[in-house]
């Protein structure tokens, strides 16, 4: 037989080969058509996906280049050659060759798929949509797209699309409990919680062991005031956390008041999720500048409540000695808060489509000298930036209350009254103690007229105790103290803010088996923050929740000289209304345990004297209370921001400090 008529048959055996599994043998085919016509093409390519199959990459890549370079117009050897460049982690050389793949052929799927998942997990998010879209107009029934697309979707915050496109990934693979889990996401991100509920629920029913699962689930249902085994549940949470399960750190916040066991959640957390810098990274140094540069990241720089705490001491910085950067990787916002983030900043760097490592590139350009991340493991966080290693220091601050387990996270802002001996173990970041509050106020925020009891349906002689807490934090052994109040103030009220249908109803019935009539629940509604600040004036005492307490809404409270009534959890977040109080001049206000809190709060509302002399000694501090004297508390930050740098420029590692 002649090598004409050999080689080719030799290709074809190859590929039934390939097709089959049968690596060594297709590689041994192709090798054979190769001595025959070193030329040949197709050849080069079988070559290539065999050596790939066998883990080979090197020389995978050799031949497939060797077959674009014959034909350029080789989509699957343009493919391939991406494919190895991705698992090497070379994304530039990825990109390009996926992009080659797409050029020779619009219609290959598998590229155009894989250009999507290497743009998902670089964090080019919209990129990632484009090409799982096209995927699907290539194929509208391809449900894996869809799933990829509604993902990247929840990742940029756009929860309507996102919803979307699991609803046609449910509809495609209803059996994938994946999607469902996720379609829950979306719903969750839109506040549709009866939905998101649905769709967990269904997700628990084709599998159990999805991960975080079963947190979400007790996140949807607090939103619903849903109390259903809600005991067994958080129980079960926790012997699932304590047993090695991953879970997401922050929805465990809601349930569990353990610091070390938060610890070890958020460090399996990271590790689980494969965020680069796991295992810890080198520091490095920048040669020092004129001025400290400070990279401030997050999603919130607009009408969100990380704004109405640091826009003033963001005003407040000293900018001879700190160049400040505001990263914002969240899409670009147009409103007051948004333009004053911008005013207050040295420079506005929109990050959004940057991936994490890209974005950590630009930051390490800038010669930034601490990043701080304002999200931690909330919604729309980016901890993949602090894992490239960003800056020389990294700093996780205000927007997480508790450890992000992130290695190459330096150091935690707090108070003493967040963090001390007995709790310290509970963060892998060394501790700054800052000398007041670990969190920052503007005590200048606009505040709207104050409307009348009767137009907020509140009546005009009872005590109104107010709960103003994301619905979530509420558990029902807490909601239960509060009926005992009730019961035991007469004429009282509950002023209770639940933005659901379902959960106010909810929460009606609880109160009627609890005893106590359903009217003297008053519901608030959604307000603006000038609003909302106005209208807290009408209450008397602001009851508290935990193992999650208030954080923002205390604050905002005792600007309004409203007395909160707190407990002393264990945790950071179980401790940041105590640290509030404390910084206001009354600590009295934050007792050990649930039995003081209930004592407390009743004495008080019985005892008109006792609690308007409580609030006129409320409103009198607050001209001096060290929670709301920006200035000192900037001065102070600025301090600990220096030492910092300083340990970092003289080579020496992070360590706990007191400013």
């Amino acid at each position: 037989m002649s090598q004409t008529n050999d080689a080719p048959k030799l290709v074809e055996q190859a590929a039934r080969r390939l097709n089959e599994g049968r690596f060594d043998e297709a590689l041994g085919l192709a090798d054979r058509a190769l001595a025959l016509l070193p030329a040949l093409q197709p050849a080069l390519g079988l070559r290539g996906a065999a050596l790939l199959q066998l883990g080979r990459h090197d020389e995978a890549l050799a031949s497939l280049g060797a077959a674009t370079a014959a034909n350029p117009n080789d989509s699957q050897a343009w493919l391939l050659q991406g494919i190895v460049h991705a698992a090497a982690r070379r994304t530039g050389e990825a990109m390009e060759a996926y992009a080659s793949a797409l050029d020779a052929d619009p219609n290959n799927i598998s590229a155009a798929l894989n250009m999507g998942l290497l743009l998902l997990n670089e964090g080019i998010l919209a990129g990632a949509v484009e090409a799982f879209r096209h995927v699907s107009g290539l194929d509208p029934n391809h449900a894996q797209a869809r799933q990829l697309e509604g993902w990247a979707l929840i990742r940029m915050g756009a929860f309507a699309d996102a919803r979307a496109a699991y609803d046609e990934a449910v509809r495609l693979d209803p059996a994938k409990a994946e999607s469902w889990q996720a379609r829950g996401f979306a719903c969750a991100g839109l506040e549709d919680w009866a939905e998101a509920l649905a769709s967990y629920e269904r997700a628990r029913a084709l599998n159990p062991e999805l991960t975080d699962l079963r947190a979400w689930q007790l996140q949807a249902r607090r939103f619903l005031a849903d109390w259903t085994d809600h005991d067994a549940e958080v129980a079960a949470l926790a012997a699932h956390v304590a047993g090695g399960g991953p879970a997401l750190p922050f929805l465990l916040l809601l349930a569990i008041d353990d610091p070390v066991l938060l610890r070890v959640a958020a460090e399996r957390h990271v590790a689980f999720s494969g965020l680069p810098g796991a295992a810890g990274k080198l520091v490095f140094a920048h040669p020092p500048g004129p001025r400290i540069r400070i990279a401030y990241i997050s999603a919130d720089f607009y009408n969100h409540a990380t704004m109405y705490l640091m826009a003033s001491m963001l005003e407040q910085h000293d900018h001879e000695r700190f160049d400040i950067t505001l990263v914002n990787i969240d899409r670009e916002h147009d409103d007051p808060w948004a333009a004053r983030a911008r005013v207050a900043a040295d420079h506005w760097l929109p990050a959004e489509t940057m991936s994490d490592a890209a974005l950590a590139d630009e930051l390490r350009r800038r010669r930034i000298d601490i990043a701080i991340d304002l999200k931690g493991h909330t919604r729309q966080a980016r901890p993949g930036i602090f894992g490239e290693r960003a800056a020389p220091v990294q700093v996780n601050y205000l927007g997480y209350p508790g450890s992000t387990g992130i290695p190459a996270m330096d150091y935690i802002i707090a108070d003493r009254h967040l963090i001390d001996a007995d709790n310290r173990a509970g963060f892998s970041e060394k501790v700054v103690w800052l000398p007041g509050s670990y969190q920052p106020n503007d005590a200048g925020r606009p505040v709207a007229e104050v409307p009348t009891r009767a137009s907020l349906g509140l009546p005009e002689d009872a005590v109104v105790y107010a709960a103003f807490n994301q619905i979530s934090k509420l558990t029902p052994d807490v909601f239960a103290i509060w009926l005992r109040i009730l019961a035991q103030v007469p004429g009282s009220v509950l002023w209770i803010w639940a933005k659901e249908p379902l959960a106010r109803a909810n929460l009606r019935a609880a109160a009627s088996a609890g005893g106590i009539s359903p009217e003297r629940l008053v519901f608030a509604d959604t307000v603006p923050a000038a609003q909302h600040l106005a209208r807290l004036t009408q209450a008397d005492l602001f009851l508290d929740t935990l193992p999650y307490t208030a954080h923002t809404t205390a604050s905002d409270a005792l600007l309004r000289g409203v007395p909160v009534v707190t407990r002393t959890g264990l945790s950071f977040a179980a401790r940041v209304a105590t640290s509030l109080v404390h910084n206001v001049g009354l600590p009295e206000l934050a007792v050990p345990d649930a039995v003081a809190y209930e004592e407390l709060a009743v004495a008080l509302g019985r005892d008109g004297a006792r609690r308007a002399a409580l609030k006129a000694r409320l409103v009198a501090n607050l001209p001096a209370a060290p929670l709301f004297d920006v200035v000192a508390y900037t001065r102070a930050f600025e301090s600990a921001l220096t030492t910092m740098v300083a340990r970092s420029r003289a080579g020496l590692p992070p360590e706990d400090f007191t400013v």
